[in-house]
């Protein structure tokens, strides 16, 4: 890829990626849910970790891009789960039963929400796509990443569409320049999907999560009161 536009692209990236490391430190340090503070850190350590896979396959020698596309629709699954939250029930104690479901190890189309819902990824993706305009577009295309269409086929067998060939350490010339291109357009845009996930359960944070943290304190200050002086701290 032209290096000015591999250049501009990486940026963007760059920018997600320390949105990411900013914002999850923040709230690992942050007065919240623990079991919040770890479904925040983990989407966001999962968010940097597909950027620099994407990064490190598509800028090395061999422009690996086969391997690489498949993380656009990671990014996306990322994004999901994320919304997901909102979606698990009405009430903050159904949000916490589907983040302590998760860190169970259950699957999320496992999750079934109080009016018996399923958390299946295509229920996910429809009612994202209601609020955030163009993003099962997007899933659709990393889908057909991941599984086999025509297009990832042809890219697997052949080179510049008319040989083929079998050459594992060298996957540079699988896609054209336009296509490459397209490629780090998706996985900006997927990333700009995650980050406008992480600004919705901010809000929620700042509307409704922090408030309770606050009533909780004032309804047992005095108990708060002795534990944190036995320890040596003044409650504000």
């Amino acid at each position: 890829m032209d290096e000015k536009i591999l250049e501009e692209k990486g940026q963007l990236l760059l920018y997600h990626c320390k949105l990411y490391q900013d914002y999850g430190r923040e709230k690992s340090e942050a007065d919240c849910f623990e079991s919040v503070k770890y479904f925040l850190v983990g989407l966001c350590n999962r968010a940097l970790a597909l950027n620099s896979g994407f990064y490190d396959l598509t800028t090395s020698q061999f422009e690996n891009y086969l391997a690489a596309i498949p993380l656009i629709r990671l990014m996306l699954d990322n994004a999901m789960t994320g919304y997901a939250f909102f979606m698990a029930g009405d009430t903050f104690e159904d949000r916490l039963k589907y983040i302590q479901h998760i860190r169970k190890g259950k699957e999320i189309h496992l999750f079934k929400t109080p009016n018996k819902k399923i958390l299946l990824e295509k229920f996910i993706i429809n009612e994202m796509n209601h609020e955030i305009k163009g993003i099962r577009s997007l899933y659709k295309k990393g889908s057909s990443y991941i599984h086999y269409s025509g297009n990832l086929l042809n890219a697997s067998v052949s080179h510049n569409g008319n040989e083929l060939f079998m050459n594992v350490n060298n996957t540079a010339g699988f896609y054209t320049e336009e296509e490459r291109i397209e490629f780090w357009d998706d996985m900006i845009g997927a990333n700009i999907y995650m980050a406008y996930v992480l600004g919705k359960i901010e809000i929620y944070i700042e509307e409704t999560i922090n408030p309770i943290i606050e009533r909780t304190i004032e309804d047992n200050r005095e108990t708060i009161e002795r534990l944190l002086k036995e320890k040596g701290i003044n409650l504000p």
